[in-house]
């Protein structure tokens, strides 16, 4: 007899009811293996840069027993808004659920002119 091995298969999730959050909010999704072999390796990424690069802009993520992790933000922002992909593998494959966090506010730009002096949102300081 063979022993076939499962790929993983990722309950559909969100990061909320909402259309949309209010920067500040905080706000978390799960990812969860309802079914599939273990040993499994779910990572996450933000328009494909793992996760591991964004804890230093607030993201955070948490392994919770074998099937499952949770991504938090604690104090979302503008740059926060995009698409999050949850990845679960294990040896007979991989699978990938997206969800999309869009977040109520603007970009804010911080430039520096010339003599070092600087802006925001497009618009000079002026010493006079």
């Amino acid at each position: 007899m063979v022993d076939m091995v499962v790929p993983p298969v990722i309950v559909p999730f969100s990061f909320g009811d909402e259309q949309a959050v209010d920067a500040g909010a905080s706000v978390q999704a799960s990812c969860m293996v309802s079914f599939g072999d273990t040993p499994l390796t779910i990572t996450w990424s933000f328009y494909g840069a793992e996760s591991t690069t964004a804890s230093q802009k607030g993201v955070s993520t948490m392994k919770i027993g074998s099937r499952s992790s949770v991504l938090v933000i604690e104090s979302v922002n503008f740059d926060h808004s995009g698409l999050y992909t949850c990845t679960a593998k294990n040896a007979a494959g991989s699978t990938d659920y997206m969800a999309k966090l869009t977040v109520n506010g603007k970009k804010t730009t911080t430039f520096y002119n010339h003599l070092g002096f600087h802006g925001v949102h497009g618009r000079l300081s002026s010493l006079f």
